[in-house]
Order: C-alpha cells, then structure tokens, then sequence
C-alpha cells in the first residue's frame, strides 16, 4: 500500500495591494487618461482604479481634465480637415454639433430595410466628395430611395446659377457677327480720332481765353444791360 503524499497547505489569500493617491494619479497622468493603460502600470484592474477615482475628488478632476484635453485636440483635427475640404469631417461636425440647425440624417426606412449595394455606394460617392449633392439626389430618387435631410439641406442652400445682367449680349455669335461688332467698333474709334484734333485745338483756345481774362493788369470786360441780367 503506497503512501499517500502529504496535500500542500494553501496559504490563504493576501491582501489587495494598497496604492496611494500619488501613484494612482501618476498613472492616470502617464497613461493620458487611458484607464486600461493606468491600470496596467499599477498592476491592478479597471475596476479598481474606479474605486480610487469615486474616491478621491482630485483624482476623478485629473481624469476629467485628461479627457477634455484628448476631446480637444481631436477636434482641432476633425475641424481642419473640414474645413480643408474633407466632406466626411465636415459632415461629421454637423451631424454632432449641428444638430440644432437640421442637420440630422433621418432615413425614412423600417429597422429590416437595409440601403441596397447601389445606394451605399452612392452615399459613400457622395461622404467622399466624388459627386455632388444634386447628383446623388438624382441617382437616388432613380432608386426610388428617399433622400437623407442631410442632402434636402445642401440641395436647399445651392445658390442658383447668376442671371447675365447683359441679357445675352455676352452669349456665343457666329464669326460674320464677331466680324461686324468688330468693324464696327474699329469705325466709332477711327471717328474719336478724326475729332481729337479739333478737340484740342478748341481746349487750347478756351485755356488760352481763361489765362488772358485772369491775367494781372488786364482790363475787365465791360458787362451789358443783357449780362448783367444773365449774371
């Protein structure tokens, strides 16, 4: 009969490891606000950081401040991106923060209805910038799929082609017609020219009767019944 071997007494189970409030907030600072990663410098679980967070006030602010600050500066990224052009960042931006202004998706569909392979690539088309609102309002009207507010919105605030305020003077001529405003044109200029000369001599004879009857020493002209009257 073999003998039996002698059953290893079990410690009981120690303490939980204690931190102080300094170590745990050293861990959250380090970690960037990560729980996850706090709680594996300090070695314990999530759960436990919790604890020392709802326990201390200061360590729970440390946290709070540590997530504000990621928030951001996440969204100066977000922020430059749309207003670099990127439509899928400014769309975010709107359906988060422009919400009181309408700016909610709202697809008229049952939960079971799901958008077909066609309409998810012209949406994905249209996040991307690769075509514009009326277009994939068009090709989603051709589906017979009902259009997001988010495109009823830019399809509104579309600024209408301008009107040509020279009411077609400025539109495509044929070349005989270029070929006549031109000459004529040419022959408005040559009669300016032919005048310039005239002009001239008329302006030279004004300035030289205003420069003789302003003259020191002249003598005043003498005014009539009918000037005087005119005056």
């Amino acid at each position: 009969m073999t003998a039996k071997k002698p059953r290893k007494k079990i410690q009981p189970a120690g303490r939980k490891r204690r931190f102080t409030k300094d170590q745990v907030e050293t861990a959250i600072i380090e970690s960037g606000g990560c729980k996850i990663a706090a709680a594996r410098a300090l070695g314990c679980s999530r759960t436990t950081l919790d604890s020392y967070i709802s326990r201390y006030p200061k360590l729970g602010e440390v946290y709070r401040d540590l997530v504000d600050a990621n928030l951001d500066e996440i969204e100066q990224v977000v922020f430059k991106k749309a207003k670099a052009g990127n439509l899928s960042a400014a769309f975010f931006v709107l359906r988060t923060q422009g919400r009181h202004r309408g700016y909610v998706e709202a697809f008229p569909q049952s939960v079971n209805e799901k958008m077909s392979p066609d309409a998810q690539k012209i949406m994905a088309d249209f996040r991307d910038g690769n075509i514009s609102a009326s277009r994939a309002a068009l090709d989603l009207e051709i589906l017979g799929i009902a259009l997001p507010e988010s495109i009823k919105i830019l399809l509104a605030k579309e600024q209408p082609e301008p009107v040509d305020p020279s009411g077609g003077a400025y539109c495509v001529m044929t070349d005989e017609e270029m070929e006549r405003r031109v000459a004529e044109r040419k022959k408005a200029q040559d009669a300016q020219r032919e005048q310039l000369p005239a002009r001239r001599a008329e302006m030279h004879e004004l300035h030289k009767e205003m420069a003789d009857s302003f003259a020191v020493g002249a003598t005043p002209r003498a005014i009539t019944p009918a000037a005087e009257e005119d005056a």
